[in-house]
């Protein structure tokens, strides 16, 4: 009985780590393509974005802070 209920925490832990890993792959994906956009940007967009991400986390920053 107690095997059992083992073997089924078991089955249940793996069933996770598998639908966690999966969300990550999915997530790497999404990097990867998101990556290989901005490598085809030209350099002023680029420029642009990386400032635009850099305001967006100096924002958040101030926020997280009550500044």
């Amino acid at each position: 009985m107690e095997i059992s209920k083992s073997q089924r925490d078991l089955a249940a832990i793996q069933e996770y780590d598998r639908a966690e890993l999966r969300e990550m792959l999915q997530n790497i994906a999404m990097s990867v393509d998101e990556l290989r956009a901005i490598r085809r940007m030209q350099p002023t967009e680029a420029v642009e974005m990386v400032q635009s991400i850099e305001e967006v986390c100096y924002l958040l920053f101030l926020s997280e802070n009550n500044l």
